[in-house]
């Protein structure tokens, strides 16, 4: 009878201790003894997904996975329970790990960088600066330009036929002198005015001089010695031609042929011209220049023209005839104001 109540007491503490006792769950109840090793096999998955993103925290959290999936499961409940707490800790572990990787990475490139372009934009924009302030002090400095304007008095000597005719000429001067740094120096100039002279002698005339238009343009190329912002000295050679016309004033004149018509003589005497100048500038002011320059002249070549003209009513006759000789000499000396530009 003991027996009995002995073993009801047993068969009822042990119903009362798997009533007390948790239910095992699903995937434990269905995993057999050996039901360690997945989870061993998904601890090594998720230490790879740790290891590429963080070599460092994936080491760590690797070693006590692997230590947990070797060790025997003495309990099939036990071995899962141990092993997922491991695996959630390195996948909680490695979002930390992820910023201090990513912005070490970004903090050791991106230092560099700045110093470089600030670098190289300094090196750039340094000539960029320089450049346009050096080229517009050498374009000042290339070329210095004036424009002159100058009264002068050119006296002539031509050879016409062996015949001397001296003039005196009286004219406004308009120039361009161009001087350079290396002191090459270039001149234009172009003249007119009045001539006189008395060796021309219209028939009946009782003038003794005569008077008429002169008018003169000369190119010249030279070297200027000195070149300062208050003194310019220059010589040039020189190349142009001159020109005197004279004129006498209509008379009547009865022609035999036209009959009555009136009359008027003209004569005129041309030249080449090859010579030198020197000219010398002296400062007044910021760019007003008082300017002294004398020309001589060789006239290899000359010409004279003598014409009759005969008019009446709307009828016009013309008689020219023309001679050749060779001019002697011409003296120009001008004097003037320049203002540079």
């Amino acid at each position: 009878m003991k027996k009995m109540l002995t073993l009801a007491l047993i068969a009822c503490s042990a119903v009362f201790a798997q009533e007390a006792a948790p239910a095992p769950s699903a995937e434990t109840a269905a995993a057999p003894a050996g039901a360690a090793q997945p989870a061993a096999a998904e601890a090594p998955a998720e230490a790879k997904t740790q290891e590429v993103a963080t070599p460092a925290a994936s080491n760590e959290a690797a070693a006590p996975v692997a230590a947990e999936t070797a060790a025997p499961a003495s309990d099939s409940s036990a071995a899962p329970v141990a092993a997922e707490p491991a695996v959630d800790t390195a996948k909680v572990a490695a979002p930390a790990e992820e910023p201090a990787a990513d912005s070490s990475a970004a903090v050791v490139t991106a230092q560099p960088v700045p110093q470089e372009v600030a670098a190289d934009t300094a090196k750039a924009v340094e000539p960029a600066e320089e450049v346009p302030a050096n080229v517009a002090a050498d374009s000042e400095k290339r070329w210095t330009h004036f424009l002159g304007a100058g009264f002068s008095v050119p006296v002539s000597q031509f050879d016409v036929d062996h015949k001397k005719i001296d003039v005196v000429s009286y004219a406004v001067n308009v120039s361009y002198l161009g001087v350079s740094q290396s002191g090459f120096a270039t001149k234009l100039s172009l003249a007119t005015g009045f001539s006189s002279t008395d060796n021309i002698r219209f028939e009946n005339s009782d003038n003794d001089w005569q008077i008429g238009s002169y008018f003169e343009i000369e190119l010249g190329l030279g070297y200027s010695f000195v070149n300062t912002q208050s003194f310019t000295l220059a010589l040039l050679a020189v190349i142009g031609t001159e020109v005197d016309l004279f004129e006498s004033e209509k008379k009547e004149f009865a022609h035999a042929e036209l009959g009555k018509v009136d009359r008027r003589f003209s004569e005129g005497v041309g030249a080449l011209t090859l010579g030198g100048d020197i000219i010398a500038r002296f400062n007044l002011s910021e760019r007003m220049s008082l300017f002294a320059s004398v020309g001589g002249r060789w006239l290899p070549v000359s010409v004279g023209t003598s014409s009759v003209e005969y008019t009446k009513d709307d009828f016009t006759r013309t008689e020219t005839y023309t001679d050749s000789g060779y001019g002697v000499y011409s003296v120009v000396p001008t004097l003037g104001l320049m203002r540079s530009f």
